[in-house]
């Protein structure tokens, strides 16, 4: 029979080994730096969540589990306990799921589609507003989070330039630049 082949078990045992690797470096993604832009940050923790939920499925597929239950019978335990609680998925599955939550309605694209100083005004209030969230946030570390007013001031210094660049500011009456 198969599963008694001990080179067979062997090899279940491996790519159960290597499965419990690939986890685990999607699980530390989490400890990624800053991306340079406002924006990339929030697809990182919408794509990182989505990642982490579709590795959750695969591990509580049928086919893992029959996998597991063949080493588990063969006495193959250390295989079975490092997938099941070396990983420590479902913490990283909830800090993961809390950061994509607060960052799901960062008004960064209201920043980005700003064609005026007021749209521009109004922005940087909401993501002032949102950023008051992150503070309270026990998930999103520190670090990250005045990385982010970082990249969120680049963001604006960016838009600014867009939207006063075409004018010619100095050349404006007082009136025209009160306008802009």
């Amino acid at each position: 029979e198969l599963t008694s082949n001990p080179e067979f078990l062997n090899e279940i045992q491996k790519g159960i080994k290597d499965l419990g690797k690939d986890v685990r470096m999607v699980t530390e993604q989490e400890n990624a730096p800053m991306f340079p832009s406002a924006l990339d940050e929030v697809h990182f923790w919408t794509n990182l969540d989505t990642a982490l939920s579709n590795v959750d499925s695969q591990l509580r597929s049928r086919e893992i589990a029959v996998t597991l239950e063949v080493l588990r019978r063969w006495k193959r335990f250390h295989a079975h306990v490092s997938l099941g609680t070396d990983l420590g998925l479902e913490p990283v599955k909830e800090r993961v799921r809390q950061n994509h939550n607060l960052l799901h309605d960062f008004p960064i694209q209201e920043l980005l589609a700003a064609k005026n100083i007021d749209k521009l005004s109004a922005a940087v209030t909401q993501i002032f507003s949102h950023i008051k969230k992150i503070g309270k946030q026990v998930s999103y570390p520190i670090p990250r989070a005045l990385a982010l007013i970082d990249v969120v001031t680049r963001d604006f210094t960016e838009q600014i330039v867009r939207v006063l660049g075409p004018q010619q500011l100095l050349y404006l009456s007082y009136e025209e630049c009160d306008k802009a």
